[in-house]
């Protein structure tokens, strides 16, 4: 359960396109065993308290596809929008 604090605090995500650079280049995308539902993905997830952006970005592709090795080049976008669902920042 959440509190009235915690329910109106921003909830920050990052997300990675990762390419492999060969003579075509390749996106990393995933398919969550067991969820089908929820569709091909690319690395995403939530950035915990007092982690940076960098750092969320690159953890969330060491958890999600097991490489070690990637490197953030740079930011593509930033967005601050509600969610679809709930409305919650």
């Amino acid at each position: 359960m959440t509190d009235n604090a915690e329910m109106s605090r921003s909830r920050i995500r990052v997300a990675a396109y990762v390419v492999r650079h060969c003579a075509v280049p390749e996106l990393l995308v995933l398919d969550h065993v067991g969820m089908p539902e929820a569709g091909t993905q690319v690395p995403a997830g939530g950035v915990k308290a007092g982690e940076g952006m960098d750092e969320a970005v690159l953890r969330e592709v060491a958890e999600e596809s097991g490489l070690l090795t990637a490197r953030v080049v740079r930011q593509i976008a930033v967005e601050d929008k509600p969610h679809p669902e709930t409305g919650q920042p």
